[in-house]
């Protein structure tokens, strides 16, 4: 997998609104219509087979990956590290990482495209999750693309919303809605001393030749 493919599958749900609840299956599938609300019913939800109603940032960004990886949920753990019920706690991308020393917090950690960045919110330690798709603003902000947002012109909350949507976020910001941390996410296009790069591909199961 290289960066940019979970980056184009993110993007390609821009524009995405979640749905009421009990909307039809087929409904789900579908942008914007009708049934339109912010009950948190998704189409990642029904491709995953969670239980609908539950928050979906994490979600969403497990689905981007899962549909790169042939929606293979055993290649996609592997690839994530062994992350757990799809990525649908935000703690749990910190404490996937965690285990292979690829989660950076206050460590001077340069953030690249690709890589998952977790948020923080007032009396919410673990609040919300988006990958990164550009870092040409660092290091005071970086671009993203998150589900379970709002667009960057609604008000109210930044980490709860009903859209998949692209957003700008102050990587500098250090109160209220803020960067927690990176998950550093390794790519076959990945830039790496050699002896680095063959230890990641191996820990992650890469075949050679």
């Amino acid at each position: 997998m290289t960066s940019s493919q979970p980056i184009n599958s993110a993007a390609s749900q821009v524009g995405y609104h979640e749905k009421e609840a009990n909307t039809p299956t087929a409904a789900l599938y579908v942008f914007q219509n009708a049934y339109d609300g912010n009950d948190n019913w998704t189409k990642y939800h029904a491709d995953l087979a969670v239980t609908q109603g539950q928050s979906w940032c994490g979600f969403f960004l497990y689905w981007c990956f899962w549909t790169v990886l042939n929606r293979s949920k055993s290649a996609t753990d592997a690839f994530l590290h062994g992350i757990s019920y799809y990525g649908g706690a935000v703690s749990s991308w910190a404490n996937a990482f965690t285990t292979v020393g690829q989660y950076h917090e206050g460590d001077g950690y340069t953030p690249k495209a690709g890589d998952v960045v977790v948020f923080s919110d007032t009396g919410i330690p673990w609040s919300h999750v988006e990958i990164i798709t550009d870092v040409s603003g660092w290091p005071n902000t970086i671009g993203t693309i998150g589900g379970n947002t709002r667009n960057p012109a609604d008000p109210g909350s930044q980490a709860e919303g009903m859209w998949v949507a692209r957003r700008s976020r102050s990587a500098s910001a250090t109160t209220g809605f803020h960067v927690r941390g990176y998950c550093e996410v390794v790519y076959e296009d990945t830039p790496f001393p050699t002896d680095q790069f063959i230890f990641a591909r191996r820990r992650r199961g890469t075949a050679f030749g």
